[in-house]
């Protein structure tokens, strides 16, 4: 919640709060939703990165905001399942 009051303070259009492998939770005017996570881990390390990158590159692509949320929580769930954040980088979202 303290972090949401931040989005009222510098008038920010939308909030993601990472919550590791619990997922993450979207906050905007529009949505107040909360994404569960894959749950799998055999690390943490590279998790954010692999989430972060993921997500701005379907946002590139063109696709909605909660196909990208998806998106990204599906690909940072394989990144903490194999040892070596760079070889799941290398795949393409399509």
């Amino acid at each position: 919640k303290k972090r949401l009051k931040i989005k009222e303070i510098k008038g920010l259009q939308n909030v993601i709060v990472t919550l590791g492998e619990e997922g993450c939770y979207l906050k905007n005017d529009e949505y107040s939703l909360f994404f569960e996570g894959t749950g799998l881990s055999r690390r943490y390390n590279g998790r954010a990165d692999s989430f972060i990158s993921a997500l701005a590159v379907y946002l590139s692509e063109g696709h909605k905001l909660i196909e990208s949320i998806d998106f990204a929580i599906y690909a940072s769930g394989i990144s903490v399942t194999r040892y070596g954040v760079q070889p799941l980088c290398q795949i393409e979202s399509r």
